[in-house]
């Protein structure tokens, strides 16, 4: 529990100055030989003056960018709708010595039209403090795309790779956001520039893409809207985070390798929908907090410290969720976080350790329908918690399906619960109402401390056992 809680309140990060992207090179397409029926565009090669063409473009032109690198002293502000096309990101690379005049970034784009980037690399290689794209207004559109070289800004802080400001919309498709791990300081190996960062109501979607080896990977505040699907984040500090009253949908997502996955503060709202998690011992799936609103539905998360925490006042849905391999818990509410908790399937299969579910301080919620096994504690309730834990199906748990202590309480009610050694404890002044439950335990069904305080505490229509389960020998004799 300690690790987690050190976890949680690691992640709030600050982040100032800006990002933008260097520009490719704006310039009309060359035809291929007469002879063919459809003219091919080949491309203007690296000799060109890029600046020099983007520059003197008109609005809305294309420009077509053969293979090679195109070498900007200075990165660039872009006020018109421009197209610029390369010849496919592994081959068409456009470096910037330095940031654009007007901010700390390759490109500014500043338009109220359209900006598209297709099938290139925007690398930042210069000295002084920059990231790739700044989307101040309009719309960019990118695909087929590489982000790389960001730093942080001069005081140190994170710029990202891309950022997205004021109403501006930005959609992402195949294409790579990646972090700089050379500009991480040497003291802070973990503070990796890069990511993508939005603002007031600016809104991103970003598919089929990937964003790697940064310290934020999406990091979203204001009221700004997030999109995630079917894409790839992995080996980022933070993956994906939501401030103040940012809104995010995240689907369809592989997520690994970073220490906490998705993070929700303030007001933020997620839903959260068949993504794959996997962490290392340390790695924490999606951590709720302050007054969050998340669905968290259909999610696998494995090889975790922990699957899910909710803590402050969050709130939500966990629902069909699959947790296994986890080192401490697989859900944990905290504070006065009040969240309903329903058909997860929660399992460290023989290893009986860890806890499936825990509540603690004032926390609450509605616990129903959930099969855990495998556990050492399948729930835990402790301090001031009041959940409601009704018809889960709790079996294989080394010292207890379900345990009680402090000064908690709650309803217990239609469960069926199965411990190597107690189906239930509960240790005075906890005082939870039992009723209508299944317990079996090797040990007892029901261990009371102190013994008599069971006596004193609401139970009705319990069947309750103990002792090894009986087996019945049945012999059969064939006919000849």
């Amino acid at each position: 529990m300690a690790a987690v809680l050190a976890l949680v309140f690691g992640i709030r990060a600050l982040v100032s100055g800006g990002a933008l992207f260097a520009p490719a090179a704006t310039s009309t397409p060359a035809a291929t030989q007469t002879p063919l029926p459809t003219p091919t565009a080949v491309g203007l090669t690296p000799d060109v003056d890029l600046a020099a063409v983007i520059a003197s473009a008109a609005d809305g032109d294309t420009i077509t960018l053969a293979a090679g690198t195109f070498a900007l002293p200075v990165g660039f502000t872009l006020e018109k709708s421009l197209t610029i096309v390369g010849a496919g990101r592994d081959a068409t690379i456009i470096t910037a010595a330095a940031p654009s005049v007007d901010a700390a970034m390759m490109i500014d784009f500043t338009g109220s039209g359209t900006f598209r980037l297709q099938g290139l690399t925007l690398s930042y290689v210069g000295s002084d403090p920059a990231g790739n794209i700044l989307v101040n207004s309009g719309n960019l559109e990118m695909e087929d795309c590489l982000l790389q070289g960001a730093t942080l800004s001069s005081s140190g802080k994170h710029m990202g790779a891309m950022q997205i400001v004021n109403d501006a919309k930005v959609t992402i498709r195949n294409s790579i956001i990646a972090g700089n791990k050379a500009g991480a300081p040497a003291e802070k190996p973990d503070y990796v520039p890069g990511g993508i960062l939005l603002s007031e109501t600016s809104q991103l979607v970003l598919e089929n893409s990937q964003v790697i080896d940064s310290y934020l990977g999406v990091y979203a505040h204001g009221s700004s809207t997030v999109t995630v699907r079917n894409s790839t984040i992995e080996n980022n500090y933070s993956s994906i985070t939501l401030l103040e009253n940012a809104t995010g949908t995240i689907e369809g997502n592989t997520v690994n390798a970073s220490k906490t996955d998705i993070s929700l503060f303030d007001d933020s709202q997620a839903s959260i929908t068949d993504n794959t998690f996997i962490g290392g011992e340390g790695a924490l799936g999606v951590n709720a907090a302050g007054n969050s609103h998340s669905t968290i539905r259909g999610n696998q998360f494995t090889g975790m410290l922990g699957g899910i925490s909710y803590g402050e006042s969050a709130t939500g849905l966990a629902e069909k969720n699959d947790i296994s391999g986890f080192s401490s818990v697989g859900i944990t509410l905290m504070k006065t976080s009040s969240p309903e908790l329903s058909e997860n399937t929660i399992s460290n299969g023989q290893t009986m350790t860890g806890i499936g579910i825990s509540l603690v301080d004032d926390s609450t919620g509605n616990v129903h329908n959930n099969t855990l096994s495998g556990l050492d504690v399948c729930i835990g309730v402790a301090d001031q918690a009041i959940p409601t834990i009704t018809e889960n199906t709790l079996t294989d748990c080394y010292r207890a399906g379900i345990n009680f202590a402090d000064e908690s309480a709650g309803i217990v009610k239609g469960n069926t619960v199965s411990s190597a050694a107690y189906a239930l404890i509960i240790g005075s002044p906890a005082h939870p109402e039992i009723t209508g439950n299944t317990f079996w335990g090797m040990e007892a069904g029901i261990l009371s401390d102190p013994e008599s305080w069971v006596d004193q505490l609401t139970m009705s229509d319990n069947q309750i056992t103990s002792g090894p389960p009986e087996v019945i020998v049945v012999t059969y004799t064939p006919t000849p």
